[in-house]
């Protein structure tokens, strides 16, 4: 197995992974800056799974921090319908 991104201990990847993420790093940090992965069946995997590679592949891009006072790592964003124009009682990202 080949470790790639500061948490070598926490996800242990194949070589071929290894040199797709790699290749995936390269690209956003000397390329365009972002790029759309597609592919992931996360229809078929338990949230747990995808949060799992979602933050795997996240390390690759720097050091896995607290979000939160809770100390979560990984933040699950989701609309819930709410009227944005309510900024009283609606949490807006920009």
């Amino acid at each position: 197995m080949i470790f790639v991104s500061s948490a070598q201990d926490t996800f242990p990847l194949s070589a071929g992974i290894s040199k797709f993420l790699t290749d995936i790093r390269s690209r956003v940090v000397h390329g365009q800056g972002f790029i759309l992965i597609e592919g992931l069946p996360v229809e078929s995997w338990p949230v747990e799974k995808s949060a799992a590679i979602y933050l795997a592949i996240g390390t690759l891009f720097g050091n896995t921090l607290s979000q939160n006072g809770k100390g979560h790592v990984l933040g699950h964003v989701k609309d819930l319908g709410n009227d944005p124009t309510q900024i009283d009682k609606v949490r807006i990202y920009s």
